[in-house]
């Protein structure tokens, strides 16, 4: 606005200005790049550079990385990108020029609510200077202000009527902050009313807003807040890199709960990892070792053991350079469920104890279920005999290796799913974020094969039980003796 402008060029004749004109500057920069990216998405063109474009940016270069992705993604995506917006300011959260910047850019973009989020954020910096307020006010704003016409009003639809009453409304609130900032522009020690005021706006934008999404702005907000929060505390206290790892055996549950975790901002869960499984499919481009073992001769233990190890110390520097928590899903059933013995070496946990600080969590169903389910699926054919004794008996000996670790049990998860994922969220050290329950529907994982397309948490019914496994119960003593370990009833 030209109001605007002119408040802030009177008000400042020395340096103590030029910081807010750069974020002006830098937010039109990020609008040429927008159209940038917009461009080569239309016409279909992989931007091979775009991981480089950040540094044509001023400012903090993790802060100019995370707008360059921001600006990408609303150039790209046809909905919202609330928490890379929320991210942009939980990473310039001590950084006046990145906050401010942040904000001018989430105004334009049309988060409003987390754009004024930003400016107060700014404006309750401690090396903010007290000539500054105004114009971070002023600068900040602007975007806000919906720019109406006369012939738009008239040829508004009804069904638009609410949204129109909302933006004069704003725009009415924001016309008394900048009535305010104006009145005292020359009284820089007076801004009591203007801070008030712009609070107000924060919460009348909170209560007008209609996203549709599962968690509200704010909650995103503070859950980017609180993840970075985290995340440097780990970098600053840890010797090795940190792996979460999530352990259950097969028709257990474990894709849907996986599904949920996966579900959390910045997670990146690698599902139903095992090296030792090396059926894979008959076409495997990517797995050379895999090939070579199927054309000339079988790889050892320790060529196995350093292939993946390799792979997932790759897979851990993407993370890093990414930003996100990494969950690996072990595919226990190959260790406890397969062959006629069960493997000495569970690689998951053995083979990366030592280079890793693994956090970890094991999840368990009503066993009489979980074997229902794998003989359903033909899966107690891996295994001699494939008696519902001999199950339990491997079932038995997969708790008793993760007897360090905390379980969770499927049936209390869908029981509570709010409750369960927030202990779960606690015991892998990631943070939580409700409206999982909406979200989870959307992740793909592998071991789809019993909650495809489900998008809501409940417990599966009990299959009918053949006279077969019936009449094995009461002679199966590992059965009951696993019921006893695991706290169920029979």
């Amino acid at each position: 606005m030209d109001n605007c402008d002119a408040a802030i060029s009177c008000n400042y004749t020395d340096n103590g200005a030029l910081w807010i004109k750069k974020c002006t500057t830098a937010t039109k920069e990020l609008q040429l790049l927008n159209a940038y990216f917009k461009n080569h998405h239309n016409k279909n063109r992989t931007n091979k550079s775009g991981e480089n474009m950040h540094k044509i940016l001023q400012g903090n270069a993790e802060w100019t990385k995370h707008a360059t992705l921001f600006i990408e993604a609303e150039a790209r995506a046809k909905q919202k990108n609330t928490y890379l917006a929320a991210k942009l300011i939980a990473i310039g959260s001590e950084d006046k020029y990145c906050l401010l910047t942040t904000a001018i850019i989430l105004g334009k973009a049309g988060y409003k609510d987390l754009a004024v989020s930003a400016i107060i954020r700014t404006l309750n910096l401690k090396n903010l200077h007290s000539r500054d307020i105004l114009g971070v006010t002023l600068a900040g704003l602007e975007p806000l202000v919906s720019k109406l016409d006369s012939e738009q009003i008239e040829t508004i639809h009804l069904r638009d009527q609410k949204r129109l009453l909302q933006e004069l409304a704003l725009n009415k609130q924001v016309a008394k902050i900048f009535n305010i900032a104006l009145l005292n522009h020359n009284d820089v020690t007076n801004c009591g009313d203007l801070t008030n005021e712009i609070k107000q706006l924060a919460k009348y934008l909170r209560h007008t807003n209609a996203s549709t999404e599962s968690a509200t702005h704010q909650e995103i907000l503070t859950y980017a807040m609180e993840r970075r929060k985290r995340r440097k505390k780990e970098a600053k206290n840890r010797d090795k890199p940190l792996i979460r790892t999530i352990h259950h055996l097969a028709c257990t549950g474990g894709t849907l709960i996986s599904k949920c975790i996966a579900s959390m901002p910045e997670v990146a869960l690698v599902s139903e990892i095992n090296p030792f499984n090396r059926s894979g499919n008959e076409f495997e481009p990517t797995n050379p070792l895999l090939l070579f073992e199927r054309s000339t001769m079988d790889p050892s233990e320790e060529d196995i053991k350093r292939n993946f190890k390799s792979q997932i110390q790759q897979i851990i520097e993407i993370c890093k350079r990414k930003d996100l928590d990494l969950i690996l899903r072990d595919h226990s059933h190959t260790d406890f469920c397969t062959g006629r013995k069960i493997s000495e070496t569970c690689p998951v946990n053995d083979y990366l104890q030592d280079d890793y600080e693994l956090v970890s969590v094991v999840s368990v169903r009503h066993p009489l279920d979980s074997y229902l389910g794998i003989v359903n699926a033909g899966w107690n054919n891996q295994f001699r005999p494939n008696t519902l004794n001999e199950y339990s008996k491997r079932y038995l000996s997969f708790i008793q290796k993760y007897n360090s670790l905390n379980i969770i049990k499927y049936e209390t998860f869908c029981n509570d799913p709010s409750e369960t994922m927030k202990e779960l969220c606690n015991i892998l050290k990631i943070n939580f974020l409700d409206g999982f329950q909406e979200r989870f529907g959307q992740q793909r994982l592998s071991g789809d094969s019993g909650r495809k397309d489900v998008t809501k948490i409940e417990a599966r019914p009990r299959r009918p039980i053949p006279r077969e496994i019936s009449s094995q119960i009461s002679r199966s003593d590992h059965y009951f003796e696993l019921l006893k370990k695991l706290g169920y009833d029979h």
